[in-house]
């Protein structure tokens, strides 16, 4: 993985085959148990919790990463960090957090993992 650091925050970007990019933040790992690690998944918009041993096992040499393609990748989501919100899924009522998933380009809203952003808001 290679570190960067953005507005005095440390970030890491990594490369996982099956996975695609992936972004390793300290700052959001207290809630996880000692063997495993949050990683922001840019392809698919969203964090999840991975085993330690197997996300470092099938990491990509960082000899292959470019450094300006990572630091584009991770732009977004330590823009997101900047103005972290927090709030819920109006159509499933799932926790949502600007860290964990992924920003619309067009709304601006949250994206859930249901697939509801603002662009799909009816206040009916």
């Amino acid at each position: 993985m290679l570190k960067f650091e953005v507005d005095d925050k440390e970030y890491w970007v990594g490369h996982n085959p099956k996975l695609g990019f992936l972004i390793f933040d300290p700052l959001v790992q207290a809630a996880e148990t000692s063997d495993l690690v949050r990683l922001y998944i840019i392809e698919r918009n969203k964090s999840s919790p991975f085993k330690k041993a197997i996300i470092r096992r099938n990491l990509s040499a960082d000899r292959k990463l470019s450094r300006t393609k990572c630091s584009k990748l991770l732009q977004p989501y330590a823009q997101a960090r900047k103005r972290l919100r927090v709030t819920h899924c109006f159509r499933c009522a799932e926790n949502l957090s600007s860290t964990d998933f992924g920003i619309c380009a067009n709304c601006g809203w949250i994206q859930c993992s249901c697939g509801a952003c603002g662009c799909k808001y009816n206040k009916t």
